[in-house]
């Protein structure tokens, strides 16, 4: 006859109320037999599907008659899929034990659930010789004698009598903390330091050693260690692994710890007290012991100096945003650190040796130092790297950038560009767009340009245009720029205020021009040196004129050239010497008065103004072409003496002499008596 079934249904939900997915698996606790038809039903697992929150299956009720033994009952296994915080999907699994009885439909809310499975099953008696495979359960006193023969049964109590509280060779269960003494007089377990606060207590494999010598030629090894041996490759199921390292929460850490004594050490090298505190942490945990954030990072904790752990070097395994496991490439990141490169060392036969921080990568790929708020994208703001243009030849290729980037995190520009093939260094960035180049120095020179070549160039600046400026300066507190340099050479002057108002630049060829004065506080020389004696020198090898005065304006009353002296009247304004004389030639004092000489001598002929309307000589006066008083008339003679009728005939007598004068054409004399001679008639 066919053995009687019920069915069991279900439903399931989440904590909201919303349709659970997964899976049940009923798995009877014990081999059962169907002694009505004596067949072996096998102990395998029934699995169900739950969708949409529902499940429905048909099975073999526990309190079924002809089935042995009676008080049975199914292992269920629960699996549940649910979506956790960072947007990935986990499973929940949890296992108990029910007992549905009956031939209907039950519901598997309406059944008790246990933890454990039930303790008391009952078998059929026993009427015949029967063999047992497998395990078996008796229900009640079962007398065994003590086994005699390797085959022959044993009971609970014997065995534990003999074997006590051994683990039998082919492996077991070891349950509390064990101890090991690695070596001879070993240091006791129990006087050992097992943690601090509340995990001072062993709870694992204690491996106890002592110090029997130090670690010195001929001296004894004392030290307690775990040697894993290995044979296999890491490849598709880490067969090579040693030791494993299981994180079975979220927040769980799985660290390698050193610890130390609170109180050091003594001056025998032993620690003073009986307190210990972790000085090193090595190992790897997925969340924050706060829970708010992801690390998903192997590192190493140091202690602080209120002797909290905290983490120093880390290398993430996981995206510390999405939580997703596995990097294509990942980071070494330091906290609470300095990065410290020692560039210099000894070898073991003392000889200096020089280590070097290098980034390499090849050609066409970049190699970058980059200065980041925070490891994201958007975080970096400078970066120094070797470019990834690639090497031609020539020395082309790989410069070196300083680049910067903006509060987004997007490039910039290159404020500082070294060329690798001719050295150049560019500041500015390749579209001009960085600011420039700023040097503070409070004393001496702030910039040098030392050209080592004959002929070598200090500075060069390439404007697009005229109006580009090369150079300028301005006094701390200026309002508009003091001084502008441009690249066509001109130059202009101001106050720092106003407008720019002093200029010299190139007007034309071979021509410097100012719209403004121009004021030389020493000497100038054109055509020659400065002499160390005359403030203007002007010289001219070739014919021509030497100084030119050209007045533009009209009606102008104003003088052309004006010598202003600080001197008495007397004072030279003017002289001009021919080469090789030893004095002044020609000269004109303050007065006007004009003097002549040999230009080895004393000058000896004047011209000057005696008194108000009168110009006078001390010396001869000679006229080659002749003499004209107040006539234009001379009749066509030359050498001659020409007179115009007096203006004003003398009417009072001169004294010391006579007067010289034409009347109505006729020349006549007055003497000093009054009488009027006529010299020669009209």
């Amino acid at each position: 006859m066919s053995l009687p079934t019920l069915t069991l249904v279900g439903t399931f939900t989440d904590a909201t109320g919303a349709p659970a997915n997964g899976q049940l698996e009923l798995l009877p606790d014990v081999e059962l037999v169907d002694t009505d038809n004596s067949t072996v039903l096998p102990q395998v697992p029934v699995t169900v599907g739950v969708k949409n929150g529902s499940m429905s299956v048909k099975l073999l009720p526990c309190d079924a008659a002809g089935v042995s033994p009676t008080g049975w009952a199914y292992k269920v296994t629960e699996t549940f899929s649910f979506a956790t915080a960072m947007g990935g999907r986990g499973t929940a699994t949890s296992v108990y034990y029910i007992q549905p009885t009956g031939t209907g439909t039950v519901d598997i809310a309406d059944l008790p659930r246990q933890e454990v499975a039930p303790t008391v099953l009952t078998y059929g008696a026993l009427t015949r010789d029967n063999t047992w495979t497998g395990a078996n359960v008796f229900q009640g006193e079962v007398t065994v004698p003590a086994p005699a023969n390797p085959t022959d049964p044993a009971t609970k109590a014997y065995v534990d009598a003999e074997v006590g509280d051994y683990l039998p060779l082919t492996g077991g269960t070891l349950t509390g903390p064990s101890a090991v003494a690695a070596v001879p007089n070993a240091t006791p377990p129990a006087s050992l330091p097992a943690g601090y606060g509340d995990s001072d207590v062993a709870t694992g494999l204690v491996i106890s050693s002592s110090y029997p010598s130090d670690d010195v030629p001929g001296g004894i090894d004392g030290t307690g260690r775990i040697n894993l041996y290995s044979y296999q490759r890491a490849n598709t199921y880490s067969f090579g692994e040693t030791i494993r390292n299981f994180l079975m929460r979220w927040d769980s850490k799985a660290m390698t710890a050193w610890y130390g004594p609170d109180g050091l050490y003594d001056g025998s090298g032993n620690p003073v007290g009986s307190s210990w505190s972790p000085w090193t942490w090595v190992g790897s945990h997925y969340e924050a012991n706060d829970h708010q954030s992801i690390h998903a990072h192997w590192e190493v904790e140091i202690p602080d100096s209120t002797g909290a752990l905290q983490g120093r070097l880390e290398i993430p395994f996981g995206d510390p945003t999405t939580g997703v496991v596995g990097l294509d490439k990942t980071s070494i990141q330091t906290n609470l650190a300095d990065f410290i490169f020692r560039c210099h060392g000894t070898t073991h036969s003392g000889a200096d040796q020089v280590q070097q921080f290098r980034m390499s990568g090849a050609s066409g790929f970049e190699k970058a130092i980059v200065f980041c708020n925070d490891t994201g994208a958007s975080q970096t703001r400078w970066k120094i790297r070797d470019t990834s243009e690639p090497e031609s030849g020539g020395n082309a290729g790989s410069n070196l950038h300083v680049v910067r980037y903006d509060d987004t995190g997007v490039l910039v520009d290159a404020p500082v560009i070294v060329t690798r093939s001719t050295g150049l260094v560019s500041i500015g960035g390749t579209g001009g767009t960085a600011g420039g180049l700023q040097i503070t120095r409070s004393s001496g020179v702030a910039l040098t340009v030392l050209p080592t070549a004959t002929g070598g160039q200090g500075a060069l600046v390439t404007g697009t245009d005229a109006t580009a400026r090369a150079w300028q300066g301005n006094v701390s507190g200026d309002t508009v720029t003091r001084y502008v340099s441009y690249v066509d050479g001109r130059h202009e002057w101001g106050d720092g205020t106003n407008a720019r108002d002093t200029t010299l630049f190139r007007e034309s060829a071979s021509q410097l021009r100012t719209d403004g004065a121009l004021r030389v506080g020493t000497n100038i020389g054109i055509g020659t040196a400065p002499s160390t004696t005359a403030r203007l020198n002007v010289a001219n090898s070739a014919a021509g004129q030497m100084v030119s005065f050209t007045r533009t304006a009209t009606a102008d009353s104003t003088p052309v050239f004006v010598i202003t002296t600080a001197d008495a009247a007397s004072a030279q304004s003017l002289g001009i010497t021919v080469s090789g004389d030893t004095t002044n030639r020609f000269a004109v004092d303050a007065t006007g008065k004009v003097t002549w000489g040999s230009g080895s001598a004393t000058r000896d002929v004047e011209l000057y103004r005696s008194s108000a309307n009168i110009l006078a000589t001390d010396h001869w006066f000679r006229a080659t072409q002749g003499l004209r008083i107040n006539t234009t008339s001379v009749g066509g003679g030359v050498g001659v003496l020409a007179m115009a009728d007096a203006t004003t005939a003398p009417t009072s007598n001169p004294t010391g002499g006579g007067v010289l004068y034409s009347e109505a054409g006729a020349l006549k004399w007055r003497g000093s008596s009054g009488t009027v001679t006529t010299i020669a008639a009209a």
